[in-house]
């Protein structure tokens, strides 16, 4: 990895200590703490009945930035920042809209600097009082500063699907991590002997807070 993503990587760190650090502050305070349990939600409002937020009722709205890493024996490292906004249109499901920026350590070429724009869901299908799991998946469209094999294009299709947990930090922030099924190919847009893609596990962790 050049230096230049050396030090970009060391300042999201620092960006997520900070964060976690100011978001811990009222951690304990009982008058910050989330209620997103099922027993006491309201449908179509933000508010539960006992009084205190539903982090994912319907309208709620999020923030998250979460950094991955990824290793395929053959093809490489992969290092993937992403930064998404989640709205729930029903209690516990969301649309995701973002962008995913990355780095790719290749084996077979030179790799390099990649990113674009990404569109997924998100289910929260359990949770208690300070935290939940979730399936979540999305597709983005990223272009490479270089192909990640001699056999690929600069283009190529972001496809993730995994499983993670939320954890309450305070009234309006969340740790996240979880892991996905990681896939960049092309779609067979030039041919299959121009797809040669990357599919390996995705490990992430991040923030996330409401607004």
């Amino acid at each position: 990895m050049n230096g230049k993503m050396k030090r970009a990587r060391s300042g999201f760190i620092c960006v997520l200590v900070a964060i976690a650090s100011v978001s811990g502050v009222n951690a304990n305070d009982p008058r910050t703490h989330l209620d997103p349990s099922p027993r006491n939600s309201t449908p179509n409002s933000v508010n539960s009945s006992s009084g205190r937020l539903h982090p994912f009722a319907k309208d709620a709205r999020h923030w998250s930035l979460t950094e991955g890493f990824s290793r395929s024996p053959t093809k490489g490292d992969v290092y993937l920042t992403q930064l998404h906004v989640s709205r729930y249109f029903r209690d516990n499901l969301a649309i995701l809209f973002g962008g995913t920026i990355g780095y790719a350590d290749a084996k077979r070429a030179d790799g390099g600097v990649f990113g674009g724009p990404e569109l997924g869901v998100r289910w929260h299908f359990a949770q208690d009082e300070k935290w939940s799991t979730f399936l979540d998946g999305s597709i983005g469209a990223v272009f490479h500063e270089e192909a990640i094999t001699p056999d690929s294009l600069r283009f190529n299709f972001d496809l993730q699907l995994g499983v993670g947990v939320t954890y309450h930090l305070s009234r309006q922030a969340m740790v996240l991590g979880g892991l996905r099924s990681f896939h960049l190919s092309n779609a067979r847009i030039q041919g299959k002997d121009n797809n040669l893609g990357f599919d390996a596990p995705l490990i992430y962790v991040g923030l996330m807070w409401t607004f």
